[in-house]
C-alpha cells in the first residue's frame, strides 16, 4: 500500500514520539487479595442500567463501556468516573443507533464509534471523545485502541469496498494500512508506547477464517505471530497477550508465544506484565476472572460464573462484565 508523504511523516513521528518515553517495566508480582472486592456499575447510578459493558479503564480509574436504561434501548457509549462511578452518556449518541466507547487514554481522552447499524458487517462512525466534545473521524468503522502516550494515535478498523482493513489514525488524519497478504480482512486492536498489534483473517466475523494475530509497525507493516493465534493487547514493552490457540503471552516483542498455563482467556496486560483473563480455579465448575504473573501463576480476583474480562490498568484494576438471565452487567474487579 502507498501513503501520502504527509501520512508517512505523521505516522513516524507519531510511533517515535510514543517510544522516546518508553522505559522497560520491571514485573510485579499480584499481592494476593484476602478478599473479592468488585464495583457492580450496573446500580451505581442514579438508576440500573441494561446490558452493561466496561470496556475499558485508564491509571485514574475512569471506565468506559456501553449501557442503556431501558431494556429495548439500544446500547450508548458510557463513562464511570471514580469515586461514586455514576454513569453518563457520552455525547454523540442515539437512542436508534448503537455507539460504545472502547478505549481511553491516561489523560481521559476516550476512543469508539457512534451510529452503528448490524447487517452483517458493523457499519459506525469512528470517533474521539476529548473534554466531553465529541470528534468523527474518517472512514466507517472503530476505534479499539487509544496511544496512552498522547492521546493522539488512535487504532482500529474502516470498512473499504465491504471488507475490514486496520486503520490509524493520527492527529485526526486516517491512514488505511490495508490488510496482510493472503487476508481479506484486519484490524489494528491495541497500541502502546510505538507497538500495534491486529489481527487477520478471511471470510467474515462471524467464520473468521485463517485468523492470525500480527504485529504492525511503519517500518515493517504486518508481521504475523503464530499460526491460528489471536492477540487482544499490548504493552509499552511490546509483550502481547491473545490465545495461540490456547492463553498466550509474546513477551518483550517477541513472535512467537509462551503458553499461559491452567488459563482460558487472556485478554489484557498492564506495563508491568500483569495479565488479565479467565482461568478454571480446581475448586469450581466454571471459569473466573482472575490475574495472571510468570511468578505467581493465576489469582482469582472475581467468583461470578463465565466473566468477559475487557482491560487491567497499572493498578491491576480489571474491568469487563458477566452475563446473567439475557443480560450484561458491567464489572470493576480491584484485587
Amino acid at each position: 500500500m502507498r501513503f501520502p508523504v504527509y501520512a508517512l511523516a505523521l505516522m513516524f513521528g507519531s510511533v517515535a514520539a510514543c517510544s522516546s518515553d518508553f522505559k522497560s517495566p520491571t514485573e510485579s508480582p499480584p499481592v494476593k487479595p484476602l478478599a473479592v472486592t468488585h464495583v457492580d456499575l450496573t446500580f451505581t447510578g442514579s438508576v440500573p442500567l441494561f446490558t452493561s459493558r466496561a470496556n475499558a479503564i485508564n491509571d485514574a480509574g475512569v471506565v468506559v463501556g456501553s449501557a442503556a436504561v431501558n431494556p429495548y434501548d439500544v446500547p450508548r457509549a458510557v463513562i464511570w468516573r471514580p469515586p461514586g462511578y455514576a454513569f453518563e452518556f457520552l455525547p454523540g449518541g442515539s437512542t436508534t443507533t448503537a455507539s460504545s466507547a472502547n478505549a481511553i487514554g491516561r489523560d481521559g481522552v476516550v476512543g469508539g464509534q457512534i451510529g452503528c447499524n448490524f447487517n452483517g458487517i458493523p457499519v459506525c462512525i469512528p470517533v474521539y471523545w476529548r473534554d466531553g466534545v465529541v470528534h468523527e473521524l474518517d472512514g466507517f468503522g472503530q476505534v479499539r485502541g487509544v496511544c496512552p502516550c498522547d492521546s493522539h494515535t488512535f487504532v482500529g478498523q474502516v470498512l473499504v469496498n465491504g471488507v475490514l482493513h486496520g486503520a490509524l489514525w493520527i492527529d485526526d488524519v486516517l491512514i488505511d494500512v490495508g490488510t496482510p497478504a493472503g487476508f481479506s480482512n484486519a484490524e489494528l486492536v491495541s497500541v502502546a508506547h510505538g507497538f500495534i498489534v491486529g489481527n487477520a483473517f478471511n471470510g467474515d466475523p462471524t467464520t473468521l477464517v485463517s485468523l492470525t494475530g500480527f504485529r504492525w509497525a511503519p517500518s515493517s507493516g504486518w508481521t504475523p505471530l503464530d499460526r491460528g493465534s489471536f492477540v487482544r493487547d499490548v504493552n509499552a514493552s511490546g509483550s502481547a497477550v491473545g490465545a495461540a490457540p490456547g492463553p498466550a503471552i509474546w513477551l518483550n516483542g517477541s513472535n512467537t508465544a509462551t503458553s499461559i498455563p491452567d488459563g482460558v482467556l487472556a485478554m489484557a496486560i498492564n506495563d508491568s506484565s500483569v495479565v488479565a483473563g479467565d482461568f478454571l480455579p480446581g475448586n469450581v465448575p466454571f471459569f473466573v476472572a482472575g490475574i495472571w504473573t510468570q511468578a505467581d501463576g493465576w489469582t482469582m480476583i472475581g467468583n461470578e460464573q463465565i466473566p468477559t474480562v475487557m482491560d487491567i490498568n497499572n493498578s491491576r484494576q480489571v474491568v469487563g462484565y458477566w452475563h446473567d438471565q439475557g443480560e450484561d452487567f458491567a464489572e470493576i474487579w480491584q484485587p
